[in-house]
């Protein structure tokens, strides 16, 4: 149950993107490097709600094989993942970073 737990909540993520952003593609590579990235983020911030929110800091391996941990863990989990893909394109569109590189130029002498 903790593989579903951990890794379901991921694919919601990865499909709200694709359909959100037409550009993006589904090549198999790409897709997966997302998919892992959303997996991380996704239970990084389910696992820090339900601890600092709703206060249980007991979460193991063992916590997700009880039912009703599971259940809770999976709604809290299923709602970060379906406002992520949201959070970061308002995010995207309101924060930028730019940079320009110069290449320097050898055998010029400066006198």
């Amino acid at each position: 149950m903790e593989t579903i737990a951990l890794f379901f909540p991921a694919g919601i993520s990865v499909w709200i993107w694709h359909r959100r952003n037409t550009k993006t593609s589904w090549s198999v590579l790409p897709t997966l490097i997302e998919y892992s990235i959303w997996a991380v983020c996704n239970v990084l911030i389910s696992v820090m709600l339900i601890v600092f929110v709703f206060r249980l800091p007991d979460i193991t391996s063992e916590a997700f094989q009880g039912f009703s941990f599971f259940w809770k863990y999976m709604l809290v989990a299923v709602f970060t993942a379906c406002l992520m893909p949201y959070f970061v394109e308002a995010v995207s569109k309101c924060f930028g970073v730019s940079f320009t590189m110069e290449t320097k130029q050898k055998g010029k002498k400066e006198d």
